[in-house]
């Protein structure tokens, strides 16, 4: 057994992840290529069709954590603090999201 697949002792174990925030994809630029995208596929394999997104639940995840049921109203509050501070350094303008790469874990 190596040190890679030897398991973690219970103190540094991870907890799955219950909750996650992301970004709703709304851009109808992204939406019709994403679109296409998915239309290949099915093309390709009718089979993918059972796994499709739908178009109107598209988002991308920033992050991704588990939260124990007595932090939720921290976890809340820490979330619209954040999204007010956002807010406040963006002005009222638009985000701009620009992605480079793909990666998998």
């Amino acid at each position: 057994m190596t040190s890679s697949t030897r398991p973690l002792p219970p103190t540094l174990q991870r907890a799955r992840p219950t909750h996650f925030v992301a970004i709703r994809l709304v851009s109808r630029e992204i939406l019709r290529c994403i679109q296409h995208l998915q239309q290949r596929f099915v093309a390709r394999d009718p089979l993918f069709d059972r796994c499709l997104v739908p178009l109107k639940r598209l988002h991308t995840a920033l992050l991704l954590t588990s939260i124990e049921e007595h932090c939720l109203g921290k976890a809340r509050l820490a979330f619209i603090e954040a999204a007010q501070s956002i807010r406040a350094f963006l002005g009222g303008e638009p985000m701009r999201i620009v992605v480079s790469s793909l990666g998998s874990f």
